[in-house]
């Protein structure tokens, strides 16, 4: 079934992880503490380096991933991520998605 959806959208290049957060069906945005749900990213991303070994996709990659995210899932990963997509906002009226550190 996952073979016919890439074909059928032709998504055969990079796959990825973009928003490193679980959160309940009503979260708000940026979502409150209390709407923040565990995530395993380490089972995610072991799934996803499933679909580059069966050849579905070439590249897996992430977004928005904070340098600890990021250290994290260095920490298992057989498959680094090809690329980590960043939202930049100059503006400080969004410091949710400031990355100070990338």
């Amino acid at each position: 079934m996952i073979e016919q959806f890439f074909f059928t959208v032709q998504l055969s290049f990079i796959v990825q992880i973009h928003w490193p957060v679980h959160t309940t069906v009503d979260a708000s945005r940026p979502p409150s503490k209390d709407q923040v749900l565990p995530l395993d990213l380490n089972s995610v991303w072991r799934e996803m380096e499933k679909l580059v070994q069966e050849k579905l996709v070439r590249h897996i990659g992430v977004c928005n991933f904070t340098v600890p995210k990021l250290e994290v899932l260095l920490k298992t990963t057989t498959i680094k991520p090809a690329v980590n997509q960043v939202s930049g906002h100059l503006s400080s009226s969004v410091p949710f998605f400031s990355f100070p550190k990338l």
